[in-house]
C-alpha cells in the first residue's frame, strides 16, 4: 500500500506517541508530531501531509477547530479530529470546518483505519466538494452511500452519494450517534430506531424521506456491513 504521510497535532506525548505506534503498525508513515496549533500550522506547511489527525482540545492556545481553520485558508488538507467528552457546543464548531472525518476517545483500530481510509479517498476535488449541490452527487450515478460510524456509535463519515440520499452534508452529520440521526431522518421516537431498521432490513419496504435539501428521496434498500 502507499504510504501516505500524517501529520498528528495532539498535546499529550503518551497519546500522541500511542497514536503514531498505531498508524505505523497500519501501514501509514507518520511525518511529525505537533504539540500545539502554531507547530500544526508549520509542520502543514513544511510537510505537506496527506492527512492531519487533531485533537479538538490543545491545551492553551489554539484549540484544534481553529488551527483547522487556519490551516484550511491555506491548504486543501483533510483534517480528522478525535476527541473525547465533546460537548454539542464543541461539536458544532468542529462541523463548520469541515471534517473529513471524527472519532471519539478512547477508539479501536478499526475506528482509525475505516476513518483515515475514507479521509484519505475522497474524490480529488477538495473539501469544498460538501458544499456542491446536491444535483452533482445524483449525477456521478452513484448507487448506494457509505456512511460508518465508531464503536461508541458516533458517525465518522458520510461521502457524497450518502449526503444525497439522505439531505443532510457532512458538516450537519458528523460526529453524531448514529441512533439519534436514524431517528431524526425517520421521524421515529427515541428508541425505536434499531427496531425500525431491523424492520426496514428484513422487509425491503421503501421508506419515502422528507429531504432539508428539497424533493423527496426514497430508500428502498438499507443494509449493514461488517
Amino acid at each position: 500500500m502507499a504510504h501516505e504521510q500524517i501529520l498528528i497535532v495532539e498535546d499529550q506525548r503518551a497519546a500522541a506517541g500511542a497514536l503514531k505506534m498505531r498508524l505505523r503498525g497500519l501501514g501509514y508513515d507518520v511525518s511529525a508530531i505537533a504539540k500545539d496549533g502554531f507547530e500544526a500550522i508549520e509542520k502543514a506547511s513544511e510537510l505537506k501531509p496527506d492527512l492531519i489527525i487533531m485533537d479538538v482540545r490543545l491545551g492553551e492556545g489554539m484549540d484544534g477547530i481553529e488551527t483547522a481553520q487556519r490551516i484550511r485558508a491555506r491548504q486543501d488538507i483533510p483534517v480528522v479530529f478525535i476527541s473525547a467528552h465533546v460537548d454539542q457546543r464543541l461539536l458544532d464548531r468542529a462541523r463548520s470546518t469541515h471534517p473529513a472525518g471524527f472519532i471519539n476517545k478512547p477508539f479501536t483500530t478499526k475506528d482509525l483505519l475505516t476513518t483515515i481510509d475514507l479521509a484519505l479517498h475522497r474524490r480529488p476535488n477538495g473539501l469544498d466538494e460538501i458544499d456542491a449541490s446536491a444535483n452533482d452527487a445524483e449525477e456521478t450515478n452513484a448507487k448506494d452511500g457509505v456512511l460508518t460510524a465508531d464503536s461508541d456509535g458516533r458517525i465518522g463519515f458520510i461521502d457524497r452519494a450518502a449526503e444525497f440520499i439522505v439531505g443532510w452534508q457532512r458538516r450537519q452529520v458528523v460526529g453524531r450517534p448514529l441512533g439519534d440521526f436514524l431517528a431524526t431522518l425517520y421521524e421515529l421516537p427515541a428508541g425505536q430506531t434499531t427496531a425500525f431498521v431491523a424492520r426496514v432490513i428484513a422487509t425491503g419496504n421503501e421508506k419515502t424521506i422528507a429531504r432539508p435539501l428539497g424533493a423527496a428521496s426514497a430508500v428502498s434498500d438499507l443494509k449493514s456491513t461488517p
